[in-house]
């Protein structure tokens, strides 16, 4: 039996638009998988092809203008944290990542930043508890050294940093005036102005 030369192209071009109709579709659903998952910049562009295959459709649009502003929203909180992180400011960094978790919970790079902040504060913690135990044992220099590590991972403002580094300075000078003292005592005044001129070299003031 002979083809009707219509029947055919019509054939055709409804196979091509039935073709094209599930190819929105397959895009449609990556899109929206891509924008549930956080993944606003691929999101955004496959909502773009979307658009170019069908012009008119207004809720593409909109979801094309949300997934653009999540995606700049998510990139400022990133570098916001990352930022902040940079500075060593652990507080600031966690609060501007969980800003970016709260728009894209499985973000890795927020994740990190906030594990980062955590590992840094962590070691602040143990450099002021080991300075705190150099202390005790009279090791000033040592315990100086181990604030000076906290100081470089962000704990310059802490209380506890002016705290120990004032009681470090207090038992280096405590301890020289002992060592100035027994100097005198067994005659040694070149050793005992050394570790006098020592003590005033910090504090010119002092009485003692």
């Amino acid at each position: 039996l002979e083809k009707d030369p219509e029947n055919e192209r019509a054939g055709n071009l409804k196979e091509k638009v039935e073709g094209r109709i599930q190819e929105v579709r397959r895009l449609r659903r990556v899109a929206d998988e891509q924008y549930d998952a956080g993944e606003f910049t691929r999101a955004a562009e496959e909502y773009q092809r979307l658009i170019e295959l069908s012009p008119g459709d207004e809720d593409l649009l909109l979801r094309a203008e949300e997934a653009a502003t999540k995606r700049d929203q998510l990139e400022a909180a990133l570098t916001r944290a990352q930022s902040e992180l940079n500075r060593n400011r652990y507080d600031a960094a966690d609060a501007a990542a969980d800003k970016a978790l709260a728009l894209a919970p499985n973000n890795s790079r927020a994740k990190g930043i906030k594990k980062d902040a955590e590992r840094n504060r962590s070691a602040v913690a143990k450099h002021l508890d080991e300075a705190s135990r150099l202390i005790d044992s009279e090791l000033f220099d040592d315990a100086t050294r181990e604030l000076e590590k906290a100081e470089s991972k962000g704990a310059g403002s802490d209380e506890r940093v002016k705290e120990l580094r004032q009681a470090a300075e207090d038992g280096r000078q405590a301890l020289l005036k002992s060592d100035a003292t027994r100097s005198l005592v067994l005659e040694d005044f070149g050793a005992a102005l050394e570790k006098y001129e020592q003590i005033l070299e910090k504090r010119p003031q002092d009485p003692d």
